[in-house]
């Protein structure tokens, strides 16, 4: 991680499952979900960090679902309350789609909902994450 040194000085957040904000050039650029495993040499104890994007909370959970008549935004709302995970601003598309998804990661609904309201509305859209929150422009 550029910035931080051997012993990520710095970085915010302990513990599994927390955030960790590496600095970079005196700012925090990114933030991610992480897990993190404590070993010892001979020269002391060092941390090994693997840090994962926050659309790892999307593609690591599955549902089946049947959208009858929904709108992309109303399927991800819904999804993220289920889950747990805070949603910032949702595109609103106003196209009820249907359809059904089986054991299928969020990640890939919520986007195949999006995409299905892009072929009529003519809009790109995309997730962005800002602070703790997805948004959907």
């Amino acid at each position: 991680m550029p910035g931080c040194g051997p012993r990520l000085r710095g970085v915010r957040g302990r513990g599994a499952g927390k955030e960790i904000a590496p600095p970079q050039e005196g700012r925090w650029v990114s933030r991610s979900a992480y897990l993190n495993q404590r070993t010892r040499d001979s020269l002391g104890t060092t941390i090994d960090v693997t840090a994962y994007g926050r659309g790892l909370y999307l593609t690591r959970n599955s549902a089946f679902l049947r959208a009858e008549g929904q709108t992309a935004e109303e399927v991800t709302a819904a999804l993220c309350g289920q889950f747990g995970i805070p949603v910032g601003a949702l595109a609103a598309t106003g196209v009820p789609v249907t359809r059904n998804f089986l054991g299928v990661t969020l990640y890939k609904i919520i986007m195949t909902m999006y995409t299905l309201a892009a072929d009529q509305t003519g809009k790109k859209y995309r997730i962005r994450f800002r602070g703790p929150r997805r948004r959907l422009r």
